[in-house]
């Protein structure tokens, strides 16, 4: 079931975008603003500027994320279940990405605040949980190898 090393790529750089952006949208987050000045003075510089930025290039990655996922399926998701390996961190990853898909769904349209920062706090610790839920589910794949 192992992927083309051209999909592998695509995957690992898909996943970079979305680990890096998402990651640097929190950190900026969580520090707050670099140096408290006034905009268009030059005097400081504000790292909340980049957070569009982030949140764009995030959500393009989301959606190159998702295109990923539905060539996954026929390629990787139903050979690897017809063969029965390594179905339970298959199923786990399925489960994280979907949960991310509608927690992202749901903030983009969410308008209750209290639903935010509880939909926000569930994306934010699965998106970074991810990396390792995926490094596993590689691990456990290359292990059952015949």
């Amino acid at each position: 079931m192992r992927l083309s090393l051209a999909l592998r790529l695509l995957a690992l750089a898909v996943a970079g975008v979305l680990l890096l952006s998402g990651a640097a949208w929190l950190m900026i987050g969580w520090a707050g603003p670099a140096e408290p000045h006034l905009p268009g003075t030059g005097s400081g510089t504000d790292a909340n500027a980049w957070r569009p930025f982030l949140l764009q290039l995030h959500g393009a990655g989301a959606f190159a994320a998702l295109l990923l996922l539905g060539a996954l399926v026929p390629l990787h998701v139903v050979p690897a279940w017809k063969s029965r390996r390594n179905r339970a961190s298959g199923v786990g990853i399925l489960l994280t990405m979907g949960v991310l898909v509608v927690s992202a769904y749901a903030l983009y349209y969410c308008g209750d605040e209290r639903w935010r920062a509880a939909l926000s706090g569930l994306h934010s610790w699965l998106g970074l949980a991810s990396p390792f839920a995926i490094a596993g589910h590689l691990w456990l794949g290359r292990r059952s190898r015949p």
